[in-house]
């Protein structure tokens, strides 16, 4: 519960950064800073209590392969808007916890539209221009071997693990729907 709270006060900060760095190409330096001491915070607060969350292991792999992927927009100005439009994926963290301690229509709303629009269509069309700019860089360079060849490879894992989470999430509200005595067990667990 205490996480879920940390989650639901650090969220909104980290979400107000992304979305001026996307609205207004501001203050990339401190939604970097947020950003980072979100994952860190959050990343050590998984490791030293496991039990906070429902898969620990893929929680702590998930948050650093996001702080390296994080360090192409330190290098390449050029992809700073395409780190906040990844990080806007948060808004949907913030309202699948919000979700789950205060289950009402208009979270399970906010939450349903964030997780198809930034999860199952923002991120898949992100590896497509990940895809562009890899070739572009390729060309530009003479070498397929280059600074961005990991860059399309980190957007399609972070989306893979996306589509796996869509897929649980799927098979829950199934679940639920097949035996309604589920809802009551599973509003109390953790997770999706």
């Amino acid at each position: 519960m205490l996480h879920d709270i940390y989650n639901l006060l650090m969220l909104p900060v980290l979400c107000g950064f992304c979305f001026r760095y996307l609205l207004t190409g501001a203050s990339f330096d401190a939604f970097v800073v947020v950003a980072y001491a979100y994952f860190i915070g959050d990343l050590l607060w998984v490791v030293c209590s496991p039990s906070c969350v429902k898969s620990p292991g893929v929680i702590a792999g998930h948050h650093c392969l996001t702080m390296l992927y994080m360090l192409y927009p330190l290098a390449y100005p050029q992809l700073r808007h395409y780190m906040a439009m990844c990080l806007s994926v948060e808004l949907n963290t913030f309202f699948l916890i919000l979700r789950r301690l205060w289950h009402v229509p208009p979270v399970s709303v906010c939450f349903y539209v964030t997780w198809i629009t930034i999860r199952l269509i923002i991120y898949p069309y992100l590896i497509y221009v990940f895809a562009i700019l890899y070739v572009d860089r390729s060309l530009e360079t003479g070498s397929w071997l280059n600074s961005f060849a990991l860059i399309p490879s980190f957007q399609s894992a972070l989306t893979v693990l996306n589509i796996k989470w869509t897929v649980d999430l799927a098979r829950r509200k199934l679940d639920m729907m097949r035996d309604p005595s589920l809802r009551a067990r599973m509003s109390k667990a953790k997770g999706l």
